[in-house]
């Protein structure tokens, strides 16, 4: 009841102290109210999932899948999803070493092809057994273009793709940093990287070691692209025809290639 009371009484003194001609101005905020963004969870493989394909499935954008020591055998999709997959320590080259997906051959390992932006991650893992036409560990592209993934500190080794035996790149702006190329295989070019179709790509300081192409670009090949190429190092990459470590062609190609170290790539390093 004193409830009631007390708005009457406001009515009353309002109406009272004013004439019907006078207006009251009302200060009103019209700014949308700030909603608190969802902060990431964490899922755990094996802990809260058994398969690392299972959490993918469970998570959503933001989050982050950590994925304990152990062999993986599976094939990954992302399926648009901006999320950070990751080792428990991809900074400690024994865990890189032991926490290993390992593809089934029938495609890519991992494909991240769906147009994802750069806040998703893979990073820590040893990644081979990938057999596929276009990338046979990461194939990102060529779906939805702009998909831009950070891929780090991972061992990619023993995978075999027509182009790009390791990564094959389309309308990207990735970021491969950190990682170790190893016997990977074209059977055209492109033995670790293939990047075309404007792949605005960064490409530093990662190791290329005894990858092979039966045509060209030992360890890259770039084609309609303009990556950054710097502070890598080449070492014995192979290639049948030309540049056993980096081979650029066609005229709307136009890498910044920078600070590179080139050790014994075969029959030569890159044409001028």
């Amino acid at each position: 009841m004193k409830k009631f009371l007390t708005i009457g009484l406001v009515l009353f003194l309002i109406t009272g102290c004013f004439g019907e001609d006078e207006k009251i101005e009302v200060e009103v905020n019209d700014e949308p109210e700030e909603v608190e963004e969802r902060a990431g969870e964490t899922l755990n493989v094996p802990g809260d999932y058994e398969t690392i394909s299972l959490a993918i499935e469970n998570a959503d954008n933001g989050d982050t899948i950590v994925v304990e020591v152990g062999r993986y055998e599976e094939d990954l999709n992302f399926d648009g999803k901006n999320i950070k997959l990751t080792s428990s320590d991809p900074n400690n080259e024994e865990i890189v070493a032991e926490t290993i997906i390992q593809g089934s051959g029938n495609g890519p390992v991992i494909r991240i092809d769906s147009g994802e932006s750069s806040e998703t991650v893979v990073t820590g893992f040893t990644i081979t057994g990938g057999k596929y036409d276009y990338g046979a560990a990461i194939n990102v592209g060529p779906l939805l273009s702009r998909t831009s993934p950070t891929i780090s500190n991972n061992i990619f080794t023993e995978n075999t793709a027509m182009y790009g035996g390791a990564i094959y790149l389309h309308e990207s702006n990735a970021i491969i940093k950190n990682n170790q190329f190893i016997e990977n295989i074209a059977t055209m070019s492109g033995g670790a990287i293939y990047a075309s179709s404007n792949a605005s790509i960064t490409i530093e300081n990662n190791i290329f070691r005894n990858n092979h192409a039966d045509l060209y670009g030992g360890a890259i090949f770039v084609t309609m692209s303009s990556p950054v190429i710097s502070g890598n190092q080449f070492i014995e990459n192979i290639a049948e025809v030309s540049d056993g470590a980096i081979s650029v062609v066609g005229d709307e190609a136009n890498p910044e290639i920078d600070d590179n170290e080139f050790t014994d790539n075969e029959p030569n390093d890159m044409s001028d």
